[in-house]
């Protein structure tokens, strides 16, 4: 799988989503559309990612990773900048969010539920 860049799109396939982040730990301008997107992995949105209409496998207490607000770095969750997923499958992902930023991530996801 070769690395994910600008206008990159991937369709109906499965996806070792760190195989995308070997050289750097950002993933940028990719599109992801119904596909299986696998781990182990923890991912960690910008302001400019969009996750649409996604299922989660999982529990919301093992899914989501707050980090502290003032946090300087983030060292082994794959950063998603300015990507797009859409009616994707998320297995043994974790998502990892800035607490000032929660409504914005979080906001997405029904209660008692793994969806977005």
């Amino acid at each position: 799988m070769t690395q994910a860049g600008p206008g990159v799109h991937y369709s109906n396939t499965m996806i070792h989503i760190s195989q995308l982040a070997v050289t750097s730990d950002v993933i940028k301008d990719a599109t992801f559309t119904n596909c299986l997107v696998t781990g182990p992995a923890v991912l960690l949105p910008m302001a400019d990612t969009h996750l649409r209409g996604c299922q989660w496998d999982g529990s919301p207490d093992g899914l989501f990773w707050p980090i502290e607000t003032g946090r300087q770095s983030v060292i082994g969750a794959i950063a998603l900048q300015g990507c797009t997923f859409e009616g994707c499958r998320f297995q043994r992902i974790g998502l990892a969010y800035l607490e000032n930023d929660a409504a914005r991530v979080l906001g997405g996801f029904r209660a008692a539920r793994t969806q977005c």
